[in-house]
């Protein structure tokens, strides 16, 4: 999946799931690499949780080092206490320069994103 010159987040095609919770957080993660065709490149990674960056604004920042290397990528977040009730839950990405971040996901190459409810 390429992300070319955003300035916010998108969602990452395929990335989004619906759950239903009861009055708990959640713990969501993305496990995958990424690369980049610039040695001084940032690609940035939010969830978005019913509207909400849960990341912030700046979201998870991954520096690529090497031109094309690729890296790990993956990460998990504890979400703030929901509502019971359905909640849709997206990986969302952006790369702020003008140079193609390649998000990895590949048959030989498998990324995955994931969401549980933590009860507590």
């Amino acid at each position: 999946v390429s992300v070319t010159d955003e300035t916010q987040f998108v969602t990452v095609t395929g990335m989004t799931i619906t759950k239903t919770t009861a009055a708990n957080p959640m713990l969501v993660g993305f496990a995958g690499g990424c690369t980049s065709d610039n040695a001084t490149d940032i690609i940035d990674f939010n969830i978005d949780v019913d509207g909400t960056d849960e990341l912030g604004t700046s979201g998870l920042r991954f520096a690529q080092a090497i031109v094309s290397e690729g890296m790990d990528c993956s990460f998990a977040v504890l979400t703030s206490d929901l509502t019971a009730a359905s909640h849709t839950v997206a990986l969302q990405a952006r790369n702020t320069s003008t140079f193609t971040a390649t998000i990895v996901c590949t048959t030989t190459e498998p990324c995955t994103f994931w969401a549980m409810e933590v009860v507590d």
